[in-house]
């Protein structure tokens, strides 16, 4: 319900401002890393998670309405991951003085609204970028190191049920970044951006679980004006 009322209110923002705006759309691509916190409250416990790569790629749709400020809107596939030392033990639970690195990943779609300002006038490719953003977790799994179970000398992924995990299947993120767009041909644009999206709500629906996820994201996009 809640990214059907996001994407209502973008349409018609959108559709008010059309009259006056220059329309553009592009494709976007490029890498990101994740920062999980997890935190069990009952355990006084962190997990003590490593940074994980991932990939976003979105479709984008933009406004300007006036050289120092547009809109842009995303819809977006972005894939998650982080990456947790576990220790192993034997049949009896017994520790086994092995330590192995399993990733778990998340596969997402979504949407961002996001409000785009030139505050440089001498460099007008030059932009800030802010506005939310909204993921809905598609599927996800758990990356295994060969050895890590008796048995399985091969890497393999062990696929789980969303309903059956732990993590929040939406998720809300305020996003945060700068770009510079270089104009050619007239109407085309080649722009580089990074961008940090900061997790607004808890991560985990499990009670006693304070968990969040950022995400640092560098993307080249090609966008071009109609």
């Amino acid at each position: 319900m809640t990214h059907r009322i996001f994407f209502t209110a973008a349409l018609l923002l959108s559709l008010a401002v059309c009259s006056n705006a220059q329309f553009s759309v592009g494709i976007s691509t490029g890498a990101n890393v994740s920062f999980w916190e997890w935190r069990m409250e009952a355990l006084n416990l962190d997990l003590d998670y490593d940074p994980g790569l991932g990939f976003r790629t979105a479709l984008q749709a933009g406004y300007q309405l006036t050289p120092g400020f547009g809109l842009q809107l995303e819809g977006a596939f972005q894939r998650i991951s982080n990456r947790l030392d576990v220790e192993i033990t034997d049949a009896n639970g017994s520790s086994t003085g092995q330590m192995h690195r399993i990733s778990t990943v998340f596969n997402s779609v979504g949407g961002s609204l996001l409000l785009k300002f030139s505050p440089l006038k001498k460099l007008p490719g030059l932009y800030l970028a802010t506005g939310p953003t909204f993921v809905h977790f598609t599927d996800g799994w758990w990356r295994i190191p060969g050895g890590a179970v008796e048995g399985r000398p091969k890497a393999w992924r062990d696929h789980f049920k969303l309903n059956e995990s732990p993590a929040r299947p939406d998720q809300w993120l305020a996003d945060f970044g700068l770009g510079y767009a270089h104009g050619f041909g007239g109407k085309n644009r080649l722009a580089v951006d990074l961008r940090f999206q900061h997790g607004l709500n808890n991560f985990s629906d499990v009670e006693g679980i304070n968990a969040r996820v950022q995400n640092l994201l560098l993307s080249v996009g090609f966008q071009r004006n109609l």
